[in-house]
């Protein structure tokens, strides 16, 4: 299904605009006070936020983080400093003692790698050492646990990471998207 295909390196913008004022002032109307969503984080004791490599996993983790209210920032790669600011900012104004990151990358050696150095930037960068970051997938038992083994892909010798992924994985590496 074509819902099931995204591009988000191509995005469009359409403009919410109306015909005339009639249309406008009906179009509020119908939606005046009916945009309430109550915070469902405020009773949990730990500010959740989610963090995700790619953007092709939008839209699965979009309605998921929408339903409970979790914000989530897509990180395209490494989270740029503004996006981490942004987090941090949230967690802040949350009021909350501790910040928990659930981290989603690929099995390779920079999606591995990812969640460790945004916890140390939001220490070093922004003095926040109440975080900690919980990697969500993909994860080596996720493999073995839904059969991802027709592969081929192996990581990228460049990478400066190669080397101790290799030690302690091996050299085959896995998309995130390879879970449905």
């Amino acid at each position: 299904p074509m819902n099931a295909i995204a591009d988000p390196t191509r995005p469009t913008k359409d403009w919410y605009v109306h015909d005339n004022f009639q249309d406008f002032v009906h179009s509020e109307l119908d939606v005046f006070l009916k945009g309430y969503r109550r915070n469902l984080q405020q009773s949990q004791r730990l500010h959740i936020e989610v963090v995700a490599e790619k953007m092709t996993v939008e839209s699965i983790i979009g309605p998921v983080c929408s339903k409970y209210s979790i914000p989530y920032t897509i990180g395209r790669g490494y989270s740029s400093l503004a996006a981490r600011y942004e987090i941090v900012k949230r967690f802040r104004k949350s009021g909350k003692d501790q910040l928990c990151l659930v981290v989603l990358g690929d099995f390779d050696p920079e999606g591995i790698n990812i969640g460790e150095t945004l916890v140390q930037s939001l220490r070093e960068d922004f003095g926040e050492f109440n975080t900690d970051a919980v990697r969500a997938g993909l994860n080596p038992e996720h493999i073995a646990r839904f059969g991802i083994y027709n592969n081929i892909a192996e990581a990228k010798k460049k990478s400066s990471r190669y080397k101790s992924f290799v030690q302690r994985y091996g050299a085959t590496v896995y998309e995130l998207e390879a879970l449905t």
